[in-house]
């Protein structure tokens, strides 16, 4: 593994940090040949989780070493224990996987919610359609809880190259105007659920994809939070 500068997180950046124990843990068990070093902070001694970095660390020949100062001076938060310091990547998407397919997210916030959701529902896949977040920043990665690097994804310049690409997917297009209800929708696999951007959703010019599906609520308020939006569906897409 070669050796990288230790500093603030920057997109342009080959390499990035998984802040935290369990953040870590993840990291060190399901990329382990991605990991550059793991840091810990004296305090780290006091968890479990601590131990079995180490001990995955030590399996996988993996570099760490005990460094309170290069600790503080990366991370946001003073409790942060530990850093995992990792190759960023990027994966090929299962093609015979149902996918969940980000149009243009922005959050940050929303899309480690999103991944973490991913690996609660056991989708496994994520397309995310450019402009989108970055989802090496470490704000991300803290809200996947290490989610992350449980799940495959891929960028894609356009929609139309992520259609061309896997089209033998059935698209479930989520849109406040949708012609189907969620409720009333049959997800057979393999499909897509796609979601659009924040505050724009997802133009009409979207629909000759797939089918359009609403989800239903009260006129209460104007619409769902996109974390929310995809929490949900991918419940209803899995569930008996």
């Amino acid at each position: 593994m070669r050796d990288v500068r230790i500093k603030k997180y920057l997109k342009k950046m080959t390499y990035s940090y998984a802040f935290g124990l369990n953040p870590t843990l993840e990291l060190v068990r399901a990329k382990p040949t991605r990991v550059i070093k793991v840091l810990f902070k004296n305090q780290a001694n006091r968890y479990k989780e601590a131990e079995q970095i180490r001990f995955l660390c030590q399996q996988n020949n993996i570099n760490y070493e005990f460094n309170n100062r290069l600790i503080d001076k990366i991370a946001a938060k003073e409790n942060t224990y530990t850093v995992g310091i990792f190759e960023k990547y990027e994966d090929e998407l299962e093609p015979s996987a149902d996918h969940v397919v980000l149009v243009n997210p922005s959050d940050f916030g929303n899309l480690g919610t999103i991944v973490r959701s991913m690996s609660a529902f056991d989708f496994k896949d994520l397309a995310l359609i450019r402009p989108a977040a970055d989802i090496f920043d470490p704000k991300v990665i803290s809200t996947t809880t290490g989610a992350l690097f449980k799940i495959r994804f891929k960028y894609f310049p356009s929609f139309d190259q992520y259609a061309d690409q896997f089209e033998f997917h059935h698209c479930f297009l989520f849109k406040l105007d949708g012609k189907s209800t969620l409720k009333s929708t049959k997800f057979k696999p393999p499909f897509a659920l796609v979601f659009g951007q924040e505050t724009g959703g997802l133009g009409s010019d979207f629909d000759k994809f797939g089918t359009t599906v609403k989800i239903q609520q009260t006129s209460d308020t104007d619409s769902l939070n996109l974390a929310i939006s995809a929490s949900i569906a991918m419940y209803k897409a899995t569930s008996i």
